[in-house]
C-alpha cells in the first residue's frame, strides 16, 4: 500500500493474478489496472510477466510502501 501515490500497471507480456483490496482477478498481456493511494494491492506470475508501473504522487519514494502478506490460493 501506498500513502502518497497512485499507480497504473499496464501489462505487456504474461499472465498473472492481480489483488485489489482483497478481490483478485486474472491479468494478462494488454490489461490495466489503477491502484488508488491506500489500496492494498498485490499481484502473482502464473506466466513470465512483465509490466509497466507509472506512478503518480508527492513523495514518490520507496518509504512510502507498507508491505502486507497476501496468501495466494493454491
Amino acid at each position: 500500500m501506498h500513502h502518497y501515490r497512485s499507480e497504473v500497471w499496464t501489462f505487456v507480456q504474461g499472465k498473472g493474478i492481480f489483488v485489489l483490496d482483497g478481490v483478485e482477478q486474472k491479468v494478462k498481456a494488454g490489461d490495466t489496472v489503477v491502484i488508488p493511494v491506500e489500496h492494498l494491492h498485490a499481484i502473482t506470475a502464473i506466466t513470465p510477466l512483465v509490466f509497466i508501473e507509472v506512478q503518480s504522487g508527492n513523495p514518490l519514494v520507496e518509504e512510502d510502501i507498507e508491505r502486507f502478506e497476501w496468501n495466494w490460493s493454491e
